[in-house]
């Protein structure tokens, strides 16, 4: 076995390699190193075959908890004979160190295979399948993984076909009532595991069952069919708290070259419920949802490559050629879809119901067309702009946020880009935009969404002026009216990160706190508004207390208002 799925990270060099572990394995390359771990490609001079072989780290020799967290993993492994179960040959102790041997396997992990390829439909349900079959076994004897991904999955090209085995049962246990759970090596509270593929439960340090591994493969699914994880960030707290309070982007969403059947959704979102009674009780019943979906389930009808910066959006709704096929649940295609309303809408402003964008109105063209015009002639930052728009009933919408100030003029000559415009004396709220970029900003300042174009466009100018925060904030704004948090927050952070003066962006300062109140980035967005708008936010955060909020939210908002009113 290649238990390069025990890490992510490359082997560094190690002086054991070459050496002779307990009398019997030449130890000829390193695999891979965990938390507390190394396993060696090896050689059985007694046996004469290759083995990975499993050592424990040398500062985990005489800690009593590391040599039973090996000693489980054993047992586990023991108890779990099964063809997509990694096998145990042989365990010991060697002075101090324990070790065991397992089956030396040629292929590459999951995770491997997913950097290199798209992985089609029919190929990601075949391999969940796999990985199911295993896990249903496991929990049929009582054991729990707890840390499935893709890094632990090693798959092996077998014919024609791909043949799955699941590995490092290294956080391995037994589920209560089983008859072996032993001495708890786990304390409440703890957190153990991957933050990418925990359970809510699991990130939350509560109690762990079968269902958290069941949540495990369904993130493990989403990404065999999209090639994404539903929440990303640098920040592994921040991916844990998204766990917590995010929505899961749905399939089509994540990959809009994807076409997927209901039934297909409906598992998978009913695998990632965040409350663990609404999600399958087991690997077997997952197992049997997922045997009983129609084929095709899911079909590819653009590739990832020619969809290009398409995909860098999340959440836009999907513009795309290809007739699309109704789910079956939900409203039909041509149904109106409601537009998240700005923050100004709680001055007393309404959301309108916008139609597909194919079907805008000749109306609403015209007035977005008007309201760019007017922006390009005017000589003055505006702090804030009325703008009109029309939809079917004639409702209108108040800007009361984001006013970008007006480009420069045209110059005739070749201009190198422009640089990032401060804040002006006249209007010290304000941010010019770019020209590029100023029909996108007004349109998020009606509280209309982006359309998927218009985020690669936003993009693009990224990758062109690394330096230039202001396409992130645009993003930052767009991903907060979709409600994906997780996205628009490190957005926002770049932004900061590359020039402090944006701080006081408007529309920023509202966006952070709907994230400080969502408890998923109550630490970090109630940093930011601290450190960037101190006591100037109190009556922003004093205005937010006096709507309708949850208890919990209105405790994080008072501990932020707390923090506010000492820098006073």
């Amino acid at each position: 076995m290649s238990s390069r799925g025990l890490s992510s990270r490359p082997p560094a060099p190690d002086e054991r390699v070459g050496t002779t572990f307990a009398g019997r394995f030449v130890l000829e390359a390193l695999l891979g190193e965990g938390g507390i771990s190394k396993v060696y490609l090896a050689r059985d001079v007694d046996k004469g075959e290759r083995v990975a072989l499993k050592v424990l780290l040398p500062e985990h020799e005489t800690t009593e908890v590391m040599r039973k967290r090996l000693s489980r993993e054993v047992q586990a492994l023991r108890d779990l004979a099964h063809p997509r179960i990694v096998a145990v040959l042989d365990a010991g102790i060697d002075a101090q160190t324990p070790w065991y041997a397992m089956e030396h396997l040629e292929g590459e992990t999951l995770g491997e295979l997913l950097r290199r390829e798209t992985i089609e439909p029919a190929r990601a349900i075949a391999l969940s399948r796999q990985i199911l079959e295993a896990v249903a076994f496991a929990h049929a004897r009582g054991v729990l993984h707890r840390d499935l991904k893709p890094h632990n999955v090693f798959v092996r090209r077998d014919g024609d076909g791909d043949r799955v085995t699941v590995l490092d049962f290294g956080l391995a246990s037994f589920v209560e009532g089983s008859g072996r759970e032993g001495t708890k090596l786990t304390k409440r509270g703890a957190l153990l595991g991957t933050p990418a593929y925990m359970a809510p439960e699991q990130a939350a340090g509560g109690h762990v069952d079968r269902r958290a591994d069941v949540y495990a493969v369904g993130l493990i699914l989403y990404e065999l069919l999209t090639g994404r994880r539903p929440f990303t960030s640098r920040s592994a707290e921040l991916v844990r708290r998204a766990h917590l309070v995010e929505r899961v982007p749905p399939l089509e969403e994540a990959d809009p070259g994807l076409r997927v059947e209901g039934a297909l959704e409906d598992l998978v979102q009913r695998a990632l419920a965040k409350v663990p009674a609404e999600r399958f009780d087991d690997g077997n019943e997952m197992l049997a949802a997922l045997d009983a979906l129609p084929d095709p389930a899911a079909r590819r009808v653009a590739s990832r490559a020619a969809l290009g910066d398409l995909l860098a959006d999340p959440t836009a709704d999907t513009v795309m050629a290809t007739p699309r096929t109704p789910p079956a649940r939900g409203a039909p295609p041509t149904a109106p879809t409601v537009i998240p309303p700005i923050r100004a809408a709680r001055a007393g402003a309404r959301p309108v119901a916008a139609t597909p964008r194919a079907r805008a109105s000749p109306m609403a063209l015209a007035a977005l067309a008007f309201a760019g015009a007017l922006l390009a002639a005017l000589a003055v930052v505006a702090v804030a702009v009325g703008i009109f728009v029309a939809t079917r009933q004639s409702e209108v919408v108040e800007l009361t946020e984001l006013a970008p100030s007006p480009p420069p003029p045209a110059s005739p000559e070749p201009r190198s880009p422009e640089p990032l415009a401060p804040p002006v004396a006249a209007s010290p709220d304000a941010l010019a935009m770019p020209e590029e970029l100023a029909p996108l900003a007004a349109q998020l300042a009606t509280g209309r969404s982006l359309a998927r174009r218009d985020v690669a466009t936003l993009n693009r100018y990224s990758r062109a002026h690394p330096e230039d925060p202001r396409s992130r904030l645009l993003l930052g704004r767009h991903y907060t009216s979709q409600r994906s948090l997780s996205w628009a927050f490190p957005q926002y952070e770049e932004a900061i990160h590359l020039d402090a003066t944006v701080t006081r962006w408007p529309p920023m300062l509202p966006d952070l706190l709907e994230m400080a109140r969502s408890g998923a980035y109550e630490g970090p967005a109630a940093d930011l508004i601290v450190e960037g708008w101190g006591a100037d936010a109190i009556d922003a955060v004093e205005r937010e207390l006096a709507g309708r909020l949850r208890r919990e939210e209105t405790d994080r908002l008072e501990a932020l208002l707390a923090r506010l009113r000492e820098q006073r």
